[in-house]
């Protein structure tokens, strides 16, 4: 039962998040090597379960109701993203970081109870050996990719988008340091513009229905996000670079509700998690070689051209 997998897969990885989040009460100063690898942890688990959550629902809702499902999964998101950093700031203030360790721990243990209590249309595959290891699930996943062109295609072009967003997060802080002579603490402002724009997209794709998962429509929205990220990298005034990064954060986040529909669409739902596990090797691979390029780009050809080279 293939659901009941990547159900198990979930309420372990938030049994092991509440564990790790809690290790940091006991955490000082002198520790520090230690937080670095919990960190290192808690990011790959957190990648194991995105994967098997978006795995999962397709078992949980109608395929047609994937855009809608996505969205409101998006947005709920984006919401605690939004509010959360300000709620922890006004915690710490006044309780210190230990009641923000303890309160997440918590809310993954909340989180555990919640899965628990979910209902899945499980995939029954009695002639599919159940084994796990990470290079050949993934395998077994480019494999599935592979047979539909058009899937290969959103592969390649999220693996752009992988690269596009490290350069991203590497030169906002050059545009508000050099390019808008401002304080680096400004940069929060990119925050609260990728904030509102991921907010938005939910109420544009979900009245868009079957559309969403053509080709032009995912082909021209991903172009749209790239020209707006381009702006960005000439623009020479706050409120144009916040503009365009409210843009680009709609478009963006558009592609990324796009691309998880089609594929929850394309792909039988037990080949599902393995053909995400591809993905994440993929764009894990292509984040790490925007990091390595950003830095060099910046130096040969100065931040704009290299936004343009990229896109």
């Amino acid at each position: 039962m293939i659901g009941l997998i990547e159900n198990t897969l979930v309420f372990f990885m938030y049994i092991i998040n509440a564990l790790l989040v809690l290790t940091f009460v006991f955490i000082q100063e002198k520790h520090i090597i230690l937080a670095y690898m919990l960190i290192f942890f808690l990011q790959g688990t957190q990648d194991i379960d995105n994967t098997a959550q978006t795995s999962m629902l397709p078992e949980i809702v109608n395929k047609k109701d994937l855009v809608v499902a996505n969205s409101t999964f998006d947005f709920i998101g984006n919401i605690t993203m939004l509010i959360g950093p300000g709620l922890g700031a006004i915690l710490y203030k006044y309780f210190g970081s230990s009641v923000l360790y303890i309160l997440d721990s918590v809310s993954f243990l909340i989180a555990v109870f919640c899965i628990a209590l979910i209902q899945y249309n499980y995939v029954k595959k009695t002639d599919m050996e159940i084994k796990f290891t990470l290079f050949q699930y993934a395998k077994e996943g480019f494999r599935q990719i592979k047979k539909n062109y058009f899937l290969i295609g959103i592969l390649i072009v999220m693996m752009g988008h992988a690269i596009l967003g490290r350069f991203y997060e590497i030169y906002k802080i050059y545009v508000v340091d050099y390019r808008l002579s401002m304080q680096v603490e400004n940069i929060v402002y990119f925050n609260y513009a990728m904030a509102i724009g991921s907010l938005i997209t939910p109420f544009l794709t979900g009245g868009l229905g079957e559309r969403i998962k053509s080709w032009k429509a995912f082909s021209l929205v991903s172009i749209l996000s790239i020209c707006s990220l381009n702006v960005c990298g000439y623009a020479s005034k706050m409120s144009i670079c916040f503009i365009m990064t409210v843009c680009f954060s709609i478009l963006n986040s558009f592609v990324g509700i796009a691309f998880r529909t089609i594929y929850q669409t394309e792909i039988e739902n037990q080949y599902l998690g393995r053909a995400m596990a591809c993905y994440k090797i993929f764009t894990v691979l292509s984040a790490m070689v925007g990091i390595i390029l950003a830095p060099v780009l910046l130096n040969l050809v100065g931040m704009s051209l290299a936004f343009t080279i990229t896109g």
